[in-house]
């Protein structure tokens, strides 16, 4: 189970990290906003990046999205998703201007950039959610990562429930006993 939350964590980072780096990219070969005469290289941009990824990892576990329950909606995740990003891409901007004004680290972080960001970072991470759902539900079914469960009564409704665990083992249940 830490070894699903870790890689929910890390796939986090890595799909804010990407989202970033496609940002940067589509202001170049996207036409949706005002194409730039020249752009800065991407390293000039890693501070921010890693200022983006921090500030909206950091919201994620304040908004306890890394708290994971067994049962959670995906739209309801969704919507928290698209508010810490969105959230956290605006501090980040903010932090940006504050912290690397008139350093070695200044660099024009322009709007279309900021837009192009903001919305891929919510697709990806979306999308690794759902890479990682996918990937734990792969694993319940495997009989990885299962939760002990012991059955409390012995009438119909017990034996209705052991039946349906004992079905579907990719609801990650072992059942370890009945108490009647």
């Amino acid at each position: 189970k830490i070894f699903l939350n870790t890689l929910l964590f890390f796939m986090d980072v890595l799909m804010l990290s990407l989202a970033f780096v496609l940002g940067y990219a589509a202001r170049i070969y996207l036409p949706l906003l005002p194409r730039p005469d020249a752009q800065p290289p991407l390293v000039n941009y890693l501070p921010t990046m890693f200022l983006h990824v921090t500030i909206i990892i950091s919201l994620f576990y304040f908004s306890q999205l890394y708290h994971q329950r067994r049962v959670f909606s995906r739209f309801d995740q969704a919507r928290n998703i698209v508010v810490g990003v969105t959230i956290g891409a605006i501090l980040a901007s903010a932090t940006q201007e504050l912290i690397f004004k008139n350093t070695i680290l200044e660099v024009d972080y322009p709007r279309g950039m900021f837009f192009y960001a903001w919305a891929f970072s919510f697709v990806m991470v979306i999308m690794g959610r759902e890479a990682h759902r996918i990937l734990t539900w792969s694993a319940r079914r495997r009989g990885v990562t299962r939760d002990n469960l012991l059955i409390v009564g012995a009438g119909r409704v017990a034996r209705d429930i052991t039946q349906r665990i004992q079905r579907h083992p990719e609801l990650g249940y072992n059942i370890v006993g009945v108490v009647t």
